[in-house]
């Protein structure tokens, strides 16, 4: 069998990764992680499949960290079937997405997905294999106009620090060997806060002076963004000691 490059990882469902984690702190932190590894590894898109919450049917259930970190959000909500029969006989569906979220392009209308019905074979009991196969997508009826679709918010130079920060991390922390975490069970990868920093500023994340010194403006929204992820607490992610960073999760050992 020859090579076939991955294009798309799909997780079904989200929930069913995280084990024993919560969804609201360091396991949604995780997932968020390492499905970024494996998008940059494979050089491909990974979707995950997520609940709504219990009493929040507009949202996805845990944390904040998807709307912030994922490039895109699609929200998928069944709607009245209206009949089509593309094969006679055949069982039919209507589905809204709600696109909530496009990393860099417009987002805030929806799209009518229609599927139908379509009978595979036989299992061994003699009971139809079934899938669902999309008919066609349009454009809703009521979907607002791609120029309506809202403005992004604009990122505070913290938050943008913060996610440069990440970035640079995890890309110094792939070629780390692993090291005993602070429970002397789990395995991290820690990386000088140094290296970081010079790899914020190579990556433009920091702005320098004519003689490569940061300001002391970004110095302090430096250390605000970091503190922010080390700081311990349900939001820490990271942490820090004797001028290392790691994760504040680990790989099992």
């Amino acid at each position: 069998m020859g090579k076939t490059d991955v294009a798309l990882i799909v997780v079904d469902t989200l929930s069913q990764t995280l084990g024993d984690a919560e969804e609201s702190t360091i396991g949604m932190q995780a997932f968020m992680h390492n499905a970024t590894k494996l998008s940059r590894h494979f050089g491909c898109c990974v979707v995950a499949i997520h609940h709504v919450g219990h009493n929040e049917k507009d949202r996805e259930r845990g944390g904040s960290q998807i709307k912030g970190n994922a490039d895109g959000r699609i929200w998928v909500e069944r709607a009245e079937t209206t009949p089509f029969v593309p094969i006679e006989g055949s069982k039919t569906f209507e589905t809204t997405l709600h696109v909530m979220k496009v990393k860099n392009g417009p987002d805030g209308f929806d799209l009518k997905a229609k599927l139908f019905e379509y009978k595979m074979g036989k299992d061994s009991d003699g009971d139809d294999v079934t899938t669902l196969v999309v008919d066609r997508i349009e454009e809703a009826s009521n979907s607002k106009p791609v120029e309506a679709a809202p403005a992004a918010k604009e990122l505070t130079k913290v938050e943008k620090l913060r996610r440069g920060f990440i970035d640079v991390f995890d890309k110094k922390a792939d070629g780390k060997p692993t090291e005993i975490g602070l429970d002397g069970k789990t395995l991290v990868r820690k990386v000088p806060l140094a290296e970081i920093r010079e790899g914020m500023k190579a990556a433009g994340h920091l702005p320098t002076d004519d003689k490569g010194n940061i300001p002391r403006e970004w110095i302090n929204k430096l250390h605000e963004a970091k503190t922010s992820m080390t700081m311990s607490g349900k939001k820490q992610t990271l942490v820090e000691k004797d001028g290392m960073v790691w994760r504040i999760y680990g790989e099992k050992g």
